[in-house]
Order: C-alpha cells, then sequence, then structure tokens
C-alpha cells in the first residue's frame, strides 16, 4: 500500500472486465476501495489491515489486486496446470466430486480407466 501500488498502471497487466464489457483503467480501479473509500484491499480501513490482522493471511484481495501485487513482487500467480504437477495422485476424485460438471462426465473422471480431463485412456 505504501509504495503506491494501486496508482501504477504498470502493475495492472490484465484488462478489467465486468459483464463481459472490458472496462477503462479508472472504471476498473473504482470497484478496488477499502472500507473508507480509499484504495486497497476490501477488508482493510484507511489503508491499514484491521487491528489485531497483523499475522492474519489478507482478506478480501481481488484476482487482479492479486496479479497486480504478483506484478510487483517480480512473480506471476500460478495457472491450474501447475497444481497438476503438485497435487497428490488421487486428488481428482475431490475436485471432480465437487466440481461443476455432468454426472456421466464426473463418473468417467473418478473411473481408473480415466485421465484428469475424463477422457477413457
Amino acid at each position: 500500500m505504501d509504495t503506491g501500488g494501486y496508482g501504477r498502471r504498470d502493475y495492472w497487466k490484465q484488462p478489467f472486465i465486468r459483464d463481459r464489457h472490458e472496462l477503462s483503467w479508472t472504471e476498473g480501479m473504482a470497484f478496488f476501495r477499502d472500507a473508507t473509500g480509499r484504495p486497497g484491499p476490501s477488508t482493510w480501513e484507511a489503508g491499514h489491515y484491521p487491528d489485531g490482522k497483523a499475522d492474519y493471511p489478507v482478506s478480501g484481495v481481488s484476482w487482479f489486486e492479486a496479479a497486480a501485487y504478483a506484478e510487483f513482487a517480480g512473480r506471476q500467480l500460478p495457472v491450474i496446470a501447475q497444481g497438476y504437477k503438485t497435487e497428490p495422485p488421487d486428488f481428482d476424485k475431490y475436485v471432480a466430486r465437487l466440481s461443476n460438471v455432468s454426472g456421466a462426465l464426473r463418473r468417467s473422471a473418478n473411473s481408473r480407466d480415466s485421465d484428469r480431463t475424463g477422457r477413457t485412456i
């Protein structure tokens, strides 16, 4: 917050999309305000995290804000393909069960003869 990241366009690489329409820089940035109307995470007040929450994970941060912070830090947000390399071998059975997919695809994804996409192999 103190480095002015909310005012630096060079950190905000992703277009702002709302209801399938791209927003201007000014329109998009208007959504990223704390409880007092200052730029920042929505759960903060006056540019600071809530009292007693110094050791807590930051909350109230959108994907856009996380991507801008990653850019500031010289990093990038992980993509789903990176998760596949780190997850336990049987993790798919939990993901498929909790996913918004049809029953046919869910059965296929949970079978022993299918890959992560549900295709029979």
